[in-house]
């Protein structure tokens, strides 16, 4: 893939996804979306995959599916890391916890002004498991870091001046912004595997469709041992169970 001037990439990917589906709209099939029925929503018709154009469309979103009653990736979504406390001191909570529970945790910026936490489970684990030893976790790290980090669901009642430790990003039928991915926004930010120890250093901003490749033909990939280990959730339901989660 070249990369040219960058002014024309941040317009052209702005305009990607939209663009791409109206010339090929995906073929759509009624299918029981339980996570739908269960927020009370209408149930949709979901869209077919079936050529190799859609593959890479729905390759740069991050879509992907081999066993929906089960999942394969626990997620955290840290929201809010250019405020003034940042995700300097909040990402020692979580790395502390996860280095207790003997768990590798693959971190990187979500494109946006957020920090992302990809850990890979075992896939033995239904939707609702997996929240709750994700919602453990979050806890679990707002106990340790208080000053720094909340759980608290709604944005009305959340301390503007804490980072958000968004543990519903597991939640059946929920999308997030693969690694590599590149955001529709003007600056095409991408989405960016980092290491723990650059993120005091980082501005999330600065990872875009410009210098994302320098980067990575640097640094190779970040994630590239991501596959190599999958982890149980015992210990974490285990606390859900003490903190008598839902």
């Amino acid at each position: 893939m070249a990369f040219g001037d960058a002014s024309w990439h941040r317009e052209r990917v702005a305009r990607l996804t939209c663009r791409e589906h109206e010339r090929n709209p995906l073929r759509q099939e009624t299918a029981r979306n339980e996570g739908q029925a269960l927020r009370g929503r209408a149930i949709e018709p979901l869209r077919v995959i079936d050529d190799a154009q859609k593959r890479l469309l729905l390759g740069n979103l991050g879509e992907q599916a081999e066993d929906r009653q089960s999942d394969q990736e626990r997620i955290w979504s840290w929201s809010g890391v250019e405020s003034e406390c940042g995700g300097k001191g909040v990402a020692l909570g979580p790395r502390e916890v996860l280095g207790e529970l003997g768990v590798t945790g693959w971190p990187k910026t979500s494109g946006g002004a957020g920090l992302h936490v990809y850990v890979r489970i075992e896939p033995q684990w239904g939707f609702g498991e997996l929240r709750r030893a994700a919602q453990a976790f979050a806890r679990e790290v707002e106990r340790r870091v208080p000053d720094l980090a909340t759980t608290t669901w709604w944005r009305k009642d959340r301390d503007p001046a804490l980072v958000f430790v968004d543990y519903n990003q597991n939640t059946r039928d929920h999308t997030i912004a693969s690694a590599y991915s590149v955001r529709g926004v003007p600056e095409a930010t991408v989405s960016t595997p980092i290491t723990w120890d650059e993120i005091d250093d980082i501005d999330p901003r600065q990872f875009t469709i410009a210098t994302v490749p320098a980067r990575f033909a640097k640094l190779g990939d970040l994630h590239q041992g991501i596959d190599d280990s999958a982890w149980p959730l015992d210990t974490l339901l285990e606390w859900a169970e003490r903190d008598k989660l839902d």
